[in-house]
């Protein structure tokens, strides 16, 4: 039907754009998209269209922000994960990121 192709290119724009502007991860965007009402395969495709990469050097930058505002705060290492979680990215892609950052602003 019509109507899939369109929910298809919503889905791939959305993604993309999300990921890209705002710094959100596949987690946050598959919840968005369920939620409005579209299929879990059209989902699947539309993540796809992320560049990894592109993602992954955003969610170091935004780990390297976070890092800078909090790096004299006690609990600088779990504010900056449960921060990054909340923008739909993986545990393990967070937890990594954070150690990146703290590596890299320590050196």
């Amino acid at each position: 039907t019509p109507l899939c192709v369109d929910d298809r290119r919503y889905a791939a724009a959305f993604a993309r754009e999300k990921s890209a502007l705002q710094g959100w991860g596949a987690v946050k965007i598959r919840f968005l998209l369920r939620g409005k009402g579209v299929s879990d395969e059209i989902i699947t495709e539309a993540l796809q269209e992320i560049d990894a990469a592109k993602a992954a050097s955003k969610l170091d930058k935004l780990a390297a922000d976070k890092y800078r505002l909090l790096k004299d705060d006690p609990q600088c290492k779990l504010k900056m994960l449960k921060a990054l979680l909340s923008r739909g990215y993986g545990y393990d892609e967070v937890e990594a990121a954070v150690v990146r950052a703290i590596q890299n602003q320590t050196e």
